[in-house]
């Protein structure tokens, strides 16, 4: 799913999926932090253009706190 915001197009990778789960998007109106937007919230406030995502997979990936050490222990 291809979602076009700016400039230029980007694709919803499985990242941008784990990180809405997650509860990483959240709507905020005048500075003030309201609710995590779900995978189907984001898709329609995109599509009504009163929202505009542009993170990266790798801006994403950068903000990840644990090495592959860690989560390997934390999955065993």
């Amino acid at each position: 799913m291809l979602i076009i915001y700016g400039p230029e197009e980007r694709e919803w990778t499985m990242s941008h999926g784990f990180l809405t789960t997650m509860g990483g998007f959240i709507l905020s109106c005048n500075g003030q932090l309201h609710h995590p937007l779900s995978n189907f919230m984001i898709s329609e406030l995109i599509k009504l253009d009163y929202i505009d995502i542009s993170i990266t997979e790798k801006e994403i990936a950068d903000k990840s706190k644990g090495d592959g050490l860690s989560k390997g222990l934390v999955v065993l």
